[in-house]
């Protein structure tokens, strides 16, 4: 009989319901990201009002949710997702950027 590898503690997608609203509310702060990126250029390219942008504060809320949502699914859940960790730390770091940009005017 072949011999069985031992569970991974970490897994690639989140296993938890908590998990997958983490997962989703990251996915949704990097999309819009491409959102405001694609307004950004069309502003630019096209001479659109330069008020067609996602307020910051929108940012915020839908990546703070995100992060705290996948912390609670890694410190409550035991939910160990390398791809809901790695999109995380990705997410603190452009909300580090979303701040700079807010109170640097």
């Amino acid at each position: 009989m072949a011999e069985q590898q031992p569970a991974s503690m970490f897994r690639t997608l989140p296993r938890t319901r908590l998990g997958w609203w983490g997962f989703g509310m990251l996915g949704a702060g990097a999309a819009l990201q491409l959102v405001q990126s694609a307004l950004v250029w069309a502003s630019g390219a096209w001479g659109l009002d330069a008020a067609v942008r996602v307020p910051d504060l929108v940012f915020v809320i839908v990546m703070a949710s995100g992060v705290v949502l996948s912390a609670l699914a890694v410190l409550v859940r035991r939910d160990y997702s390398i791809m809901m960790i790695a999109l995380a730390i990705v997410t603190l770091i452009s909300l580090g950027g979303v701040a700079v940009r807010t109170f640097s005017g």
